[in-house]
């Protein structure tokens, strides 16, 4: 595992502060499996950091009711 102060993302040491750009933002950071450097969170704006906390909060309370995990990671919808 790679500490996030070694990933630098959101520091001064990201490519856009040295290039004299703001920083990116890391409101909700997710690890790239492949590319463990890359914040694949960096894109997300509030109202997507608010469905993916939903979902967690989904998911907590499925698994909490001892839910399975087939039934956890079924598709959502709007009847629940």
């Amino acid at each position: 595992l790679m500490p996030r102060e070694e990933k630098v993302w959101g520091s001064s040491l990201t490519s856009a502060a040295r290039k004299g750009r703001k920083a990116d933002r890391h409101l909700f950071c997710i690890e790239d499996p492949f590319e463990v450097s890359h914040d694949l969170g960096r894109v997300m704006d509030s109202t997507s950091i608010v469905w993916v906390q939903d979902e967690l909060a989904r998911a907590h309370d499925l698994l909490s009711q001892g839910k399975s995990l087939a039934e956890v990671c079924s598709p959502w919808s709007e009847e629940e």
